[in-house]
């Protein structure tokens, strides 16, 4: 057991119990560095002969930038280390609902987070089903359970007691999406056609496709066949950005258009002043932003309760199946799960379907 220099850097090596244990610690050698090392060194020396060894190390390891052990850090601190690894692999938007998600953990602002049990996990559960809806709490202590595991998994803790504490708090029902009827479909075009003619071809992709309004914002013209009867649906843009990705789930699919869609697009392209996007506004990719306000405001001139844009996509669904297309066809179009399909979607599906005569 011993401090060893490696490229100028000070590590730890030992053994204990057959196993070998080598980390660095993050420190130039220097005689005050040294010292720290030769501490730690006696640390671990006690802990084993005593029976404290965290075989982790997280004890140990010291973090590069925040100058503590891993497993001293707090929860707060603990939960920005995991956003900031997660960030690598989400867009903005994303980040930002995990950092809300873990705002709350500042009720543990001093407590390590290698300190807390399940009792005040669980006593934490009870104090936010307190405070918001149960779905909202679910999907918060869900992703407070993913950080810890991620922390478990990097050896920066040694358990993990959000485990159980979601099934403590009950979700609340969740309400099918009322899909426009189709009388209030033909309003909203012929609203879109009156005020905003612009994007009245925008909103008739919107309610002839089921596509998510970043996919069709997204599309451009290279992703139709030269005959505009098939668009692939290859990418979406942020909300309000530029920045194009992959679609949800990164599925890319292909869509074989209607009759009528086909010749809109047709018509569009023969008067397009340009551009590498289909749908514009102002000369523009169009901003989501500047969408809803439009949208908001030709619901209010017809009179037509208030739902999002994305309501277009529950539309299209539900009146699909309502004319008898096939789930998994539909499914295919949209790029959902079949059971996604029918648990959030099938708000036109007949409640009580008369049985058929089969034999």
């Amino acid at each position: 057991m011993g401090v060893e220099v490696n490229k100028n850097w000070l590590r730890i090596r030992f053994t204990h119990q057959g196993q070998r244990y080598c980390f660095n610690l993050g420190l130039k050698d220097t005689k005050p560095n040294k010292v720290k090392a030769a501490s730690l060194l006696l640390q671990i020396e006690a802990d084993i002969e005593e029976g404290k060894f965290d075989s982790s190390l997280a004890k140990y390891k010291p973090h590069p930038t925040l100058n503590k052990p891993l497993n001293a850090l707090t929860c707060p601190e603990l939960f920005a280390e995991w956003v900031k690894w997660k960030s690598a692999f989400c867009d903005d938007r994303t980040v930002q609902w995990l950092t809300s998600m873990g705002q709350p953990l500042s009720h543990f602002e001093h407590l390590p987070a290698s300190s807390i049990s399940q009792k005040q996990a669980k006593d934490f559960a009870a104090l936010l089903s307190s405070q918001a809806k149960g779905d909202t709490q679910c999907r918060r202590l869900s992703v407070i359970k993913s950080c810890w595991e991620w922390a478990i998994e990097n050896n920066y803790l040694s358990k993990n007691p959000w485990r159980e504490t979601n099934k403590l708090i009950k979700a609340s029902p969740k309400q099918i999406p009322k899909p426009f009827t189709q009388n209030e479909v033909e309003a909203i075009l012929a609203g879109f056609q009156e005020n905003y003619p612009e994007l009245h071809s925008f909103v008739r992709f919107l309610f002839g496709t089921g596509c998510r309004l970043g996919e069709a914002r997204a599309l451009r013209w290279l992703d139709l066949t030269n005959d505009f009867t098939c668009c692939e649906i290859a990418t979406q843009i942020s909300q309000n950005t530029k920045k194009r990705k992959l679609p949800k789930n990164n599925k890319i699919r292909s869509l074989t258009l209607s009759n009528s869609l086909t010749d809109m697009l047709r018509e569009l392209n023969s008067i397009s002043g340009g551009g590498d996007t289909i749908f514009q506004l102002n000369c523009l990719p169009i901003k989501e932003r500047d969408f809803y306000y439009r949208w908001e405001r030709v619901l209010s001139l017809k009179k037509i309760p208030y739902r999002r844009p994305y309501n277009c996509r529950h539309t299209f669904i539900s009146h699909a199946l309502a004319k008898g297309i096939s789930p998994s066809s539909i499914a295919q179009h949209t790029g959902h799960t079949l059971k996604v399909l029918f648990d959030h979607y099938a708000g036109y599906i007949e409640a009580n379907p008369k049985l058929p005569e089969l034999f």
